[in-house]
This record gives C-alpha cells, structure tokens and sequence, in this order.
C-alpha cells in the first residue's frame, strides 16, 4: 500500500527502528543510515527490525557524506529520527534545514519525553515513561508492583505506532497541500493518549483509582491464573452471558455468590476460590 514512499530513517534504539520496520511491511522505501565506524551495543549485526529495508553507512560529522544524506533527504516522502532532543540540530539535520531541502518532507521525530519540557533532555525508558503517563498503574493486582510487557505499552504502543500514524498523516497532508510537516511523537503522551478507552469507563462508574476495583483489573473472572499443570489460563468473560457459560464450564452455574458477577465486595474472595477450583488441562482458554 505503500509502494513509491521512501523514508529515510537515521540508525537509533528501539520504537524508531520499529517504526521503520512497520513502515517497510506495508511496502516503502525505507532507506536506513548506519554508522559508518560503529555498531550499536546491545543489538546483532543484522537487527531484526532492519527486514525490509535498504542501508547505507554514512559519518554525520564529515561533509561529504552529510551531502549524500542531504541528497537522499530531497527524495523522500518522511525522515525518522530517535535521538535525544538538540542532537539533530548540533549535527545540523534539524528540521528548518531538511525542511528547506524537502519543502514535502514528514519530520519524524521519537522521544520518549517529547522535545521541550524538564524531563526533555532526560534519559529514560518504557517504565518510565508510562509510569509518568498512568498507563502501568493497571497493569498488575492489586498488592503487587506494577509490572507491563516490557516495551508493548510505552515504546511500541505509545510511541512508534504513534510515529507512523502521524508520518503517515503527515505524507498525507503533504500530497493535499504541499507543506512538510514536523511529527513529534513522545512515549509519555502516547502512552497517556491510549488511556482513554480505558478512561471512558469512569463515566460509568465502573473505573477506580484503586487497584482492584474496576471492571477491567479486579473481578475474577478478569485476570490469568495458574493451572494445576503449571500453566496459565487467562479468563476475561465481561458480558453476563459469557460469563455464565464461563460459570458452567467449571460447574458453577448454581453458586449464589458466583451469581453475583458485579458484587464488587465478593470479587477478592472469588478470586481466591477459582483458583483452587481451576481444573487441570481445561479445554478452553478463555
């Protein structure tokens, strides 16, 4: 769907590469510049999130090969850029000077904290920041550290499909009107912008600052539990009527208290009588 978009993409860590990657699945041109004398630490020669697209090393300190760079950058739709705020500047690729290169061109900026503010020049990582966002605060029962998957809610959720749904808005806006634009995706907004479906709830009531209260993170038939085999079952049956098949599943359709789905008082002791009562290789999952 992508076909005949290039991207350029400057060799960072984590949600921009990704970025990147999703980009070049759905058929750009992506078009990554390595360094040329070093390799990143952490990460194999050949990463992953390098699939699909093209390379080229280039030294950003020598002229030269910031003039191939610059040549590149006047035939591409977007730039990504992953590195802490002021750094593309110093080197001088920062906005105004790519922008006046590519009158068209997306920006592509990802930071964790955004360019301006205390926290801007910051270092920090996926806890951090969706920490700072509320957006780990759910993310375990209630008496235990929150704990996410690592990098699914802040790097990647928050942060690079943020990237590339405003790159692409951006190249979008671009064709309609001709003017590049600066996307500035940040790990923390991002993070605190995918709240809101779960904040919708609060409307209803149904959302506590509390951990353990709310319909999403504390009922029993809401979380995974051990099985007696030493696997896992997750069990999340919110609608009554799956909730009830649920319940006949594990033959206890005629428990009063298991009848009360919505008893916020009774889910605590619930909980605890499903996972002795969890058979061994159930058949469902879910």
């Amino acid at each position: 769907m992508l076909r005949g978009i290039r991207i350029v993409e400057i060799e960072a860590l984590g949600p921009a590469p990704f970025a990147g990657m999703l980009l070049a699945d759905l058929g750009a041109d992506v078009i990554v510049v390595h360094r040329k004398h070093a390799s990143v630490p952490g990460l194999p020669e050949r990463s992953l999130l390098d699939r699909g697209k093209r390379s080229i090393a280039l030294d950003l300190r020598d002229a030269g090969d910031v003039a191939v760079l610059m040549r590149l950058i006047a035939t591409a739709d977007g730039l990504i850029e992953g590195f802490r705020p002021g750094v593309m500047e110093r080197l001088g690729l920062g906005p105004d000077v790519c922008l006046a290169a590519n009158p068209r061109l997306a920006y592509g900026r990802m930071t964790g904290w955004g360019q301006e503010g205390p926290l801007a020049r910051t270092a920090g990582h996926d806890m951090n920041y969706t920490g700072v966002s509320g957006a780990l605060w759910y993310a375990s029962l209630p008496g235990e550290p929150p704990m996410a998957p690592p990098t699914l809610v802040g790097d990647i959720g928050g942060g690079a499909l943020y990237l590339v749904i405003g790159m692409l808005a951006a190249i979008m806006n671009a064709r309609a009107c001709g003017e590049g634009t600066v996307v500035d995706a940040a790990i923390v907004d991002g993070s605190a912008h995918m709240m809101n479906l779960l904040m919708s709830l609060a409307q209803s009531g149904v959302l506590a600052a509390e951990r353990g209260r709310s319909l999403l993170d504390g009922p029993h038939w809401c979380r995974v539990y051990r099985t007696a085999d030493g696997g896992f079952i997750s069990v999340q049956c919110v609608e009554p009527k799956f909730y009830a098949l649920f319940l006949d599943r594990l033959s206890l359709g005629g428990d009063p208290q298991f009848a009360a789905q919505f008893d916020r008082g009774l889910w605590p002791e619930l909980g605890s009588r499903l996972k002795r009562s969890l058979p061994k290789n159930p058949e469902t999952s879910g």
